[in-house]
């Protein structure tokens, strides 16, 4: 695995390697169209990979935090509370080529927060409701259930927006979306073959 934000060392050594046997991947996020894609959700096995996974996503997003209020760390925790239950409903419920970013900015919305709002459950409210029929036991339903104890009204609408803030900001972009809707980057066949990822 090499350290290369300038693309020099994969256009001088690749080819050399490749003659070697290796097979040669590369992680570019200056030039996406010619980076292999990579999905996080292909190395989440289990429901703590999944808080590992969002936890990682939203610090990666916003940047380091300066020690922030009580009320700005309420907002944050709901907004990981929230993704961590969208995410953990695609990783019970959806095959692994369904399982990524824009699957889950589609799930965020379908959440309807309005103050007019003319049903008591919304469409996302009966996802859940679904999952939790099937899977009383369900770490995607524990969450949603936090984040739902959270706040109605304003309080629910503004979580949303802040989150939907957050997450759309990047994954609305489609060069981010065609980076993250799969993976080929199999970063645990790395030590098993010989690959040499830049």
């Amino acid at each position: 695995v090499v350290t290369d934000p300038s693309g020099e060392l994969m256009a001088t050594t690749g080819r050399f390697l490749e003659e070697q046997g290796y097979k040669i991947k590369c992680l570019n996020l200056q030039n996406m169209s010619a980076s292999c894609r990579y999905n996080p959700f292909a190395y989440v096995h289990e429901d703590e990979d999944l808080l590992i996974m969002v936890n990682c996503l939203i610090n990666n997003i916003e940047g380091p935090k300066k020690g922030g209020s009580g009320d700005n760390k309420f907002w944050e925790e709901s907004s990981q509370t929230l993704l961590a239950a969208l995410c953990g409903y695609l990783f019970e419920t959806q095959p692994l080529e369904k399982r990524n970013f824009s699957n889950v900015l589609r799930l965020l919305n379908m959440a309807d927060a309005s103050d007019e709002r003319a049903v008591d459950k919304d469409d996302l409210d009966l996802l859940f409701d679904d999952l939790e029929k099937a899977n009383p036991e369900s770490y995607a339903v524990s969450q949603y259930k936090v984040f739902k104890s959270a706040g109605t009204g304003k309080t629910a609408q503004n979580i949303l927006i802040s989150t939907s803030s957050i997450f759309a900001r990047f994954f609305n972009l489609k060069m981010i979306r065609n980076l993250t809707y799969k993976d080929e980057l199999h970063l645990e066949d790395i030590g098993r073959e010989k690959t040499a990822l830049f």
